[in-house]
């Protein structure tokens, strides 16, 4: 970054120096720009020439949405984005037609987000991109649910045990089973496993089998940690 600033140069030499480095490049694309933090806008800048005259800059383009910025525990900062435009002589263009969701999720997302404070998009709320305005607000996937057609159905799974056993049902050969730090949710488990056609148990260092003569550690497939 001192190179692109021309520090210790003079004006002429820090011209020069930089349109060597810049060479012929005249647009710089930054992507996801609310999730950049101090040292990210300070390279940034240098390229784009923030503090040089207009003729010296290059053109700098921005996307980036306040309302996704998640890595403050990395550095980053909104406040580098709530600056653009003053930083640059910035035109905002609001970006707000959604391709993916459905209304009923963007409808969901704008109720979630609305009450955060000082958001950009304040105003401006999310919608179903044009082409889609008249498809169903659920989606295509509507009309393929014989069960809670245009409802968010609630089960019981019957805790984090329960809801293992078909996983590992599908995903796991049904001979031995490691079975480590469970806790008290083990016993639990085993027992849930056991009723799905699991016929032996690798529990730390004690291998416990069903009524199986054959069945060996030789058969050990898989390790789950709980």
């Amino acid at each position: 970054m001192a190179l692109l600033r021309g520090d210790g140069l003079t004006k002429a030499e820090a011209e020069a120096l930089r349109e060597t480095l810049i060479q012929d490049y005249r647009w710089l694309l930054v992507d996801e720009y609310q999730d950049i933090g101090p040292e990210e806008y300070a390279l940034i800048g240098a390229v784009a020439g923030r503090s040089l005259e207009d003729d010296l800059r290059i053109s700098l383009f921005a996307v980036g949405d306040d309302d996704q910025n998640i890595y403050a525990f990395a550095g980053a900062s909104i406040d580098f984005i709530r600056r653009f435009e003053a930083d640059y002589a910035a035109k905002p263009v609001w970006l707000t037609e959604n391709y993916r969701s459905s209304a009923h999720i963007i409808a969901a997302a704008n109720a979630v987000i609305a009450p955060a404070a000082q958001r950009m998009k304040a105003g401006h709320d999310i919608t179903v991109n044009r082409a889609r305005a008249k498809a169903m607000p659920g989606g295509d996937w509507t009309a393929m649910d014989p069960v809670a057609p245009r409802r968010v159905p609630l089960l019981d799974a019957g805790g984090a045990a329960a809801q293992a056993v078909p996983a590992l049902a599908e995903l796991l050969p049904k001979e031995v089973l490691k079975v480590s730090g469970c806790g008290i949710a083990g016993p639990q488990l085993i027992a849930r496993l056991r009723k799905v056609g699991y016929r032996g148990f690798l529990i730390g260092e004690t291998f416990m089998k069903e009524a199986d003569p054959g069945l060996t550690l030789t058969h050990f497939k898989e390790a789950i940690p709980c």
